[in-house]
């Protein structure tokens, strides 16, 4: 994996800093969302299964970002990494578990504070798993595949992943 510590084209994006903005969950259905693609299957030319994580999908969210600004990571640039978009309803959908309860997948708007570790990003969001209203961190084998393929499906690759 190369990682490049550019200048990103001139420095850190102001757009992904607070700057006094207050948390903001309200979403419209068609809202992009932006992901990091590390691989892109050969066969569905679509981002690999395994590489979409399930719960706490990592995205930005286009109301305050551009596309390129998910490469930041930490205080680098993922030079070849790709990009990905979907909207925020295909972000958004319930799937039956094991017991017959549904589990809602929900976008949540989750800012990044700045720290020794990382960069402020305002933009960023989670897509977090949630049962009979409760927050779920973890969810079974069958679900993580379901919602991976579900996922993988919805993005529109915007920019491919360098070949590695």
């Amino acid at each position: 994996m190369s990682i490049s510590k550019l200048e990103y084209p001139n420095g850190y994006p102001d757009r992904l800093r607070a700057n006094g903005r207050s948390l903001d969950n309200k979403f419209t259905s068609d809202e992009r969302l932006f992901l990091r693609i590390h691989r892109i299957s050969p066969n569905t030319e679509k981002p690999e299964f395994s590489d979409i994580r399930c719960p706490d999908l990592s995205v930005n969210r286009s109301k305050y970002s551009d596309p390129e600004d998910v490469l930041w990571s930490k205080f680098v640039y993922l030079v070849d990494w790709g990009i990905g978009s979907l909207t925020v309803g295909q972000a958004t959908f319930g799937l039956p578990s094991g017991d017959g309860v549904v589990i809602d997948f929900k976008v949540e708007h989750d800012p990044v504070a700045a720290s020794n570790e990382a960069p402020e990003n305002f933009s960023h969001c989670e897509i977090r798993a949630y049962k009979l209203g409760q927050r779920r961190p973890k969810v079974s084998n069958a679900l993580k595949s379901e919602f991976r393929q579900r996922i993988a499906e919805a993005v529109e690759v915007l920019q491919a992943p360098a070949t590695f």
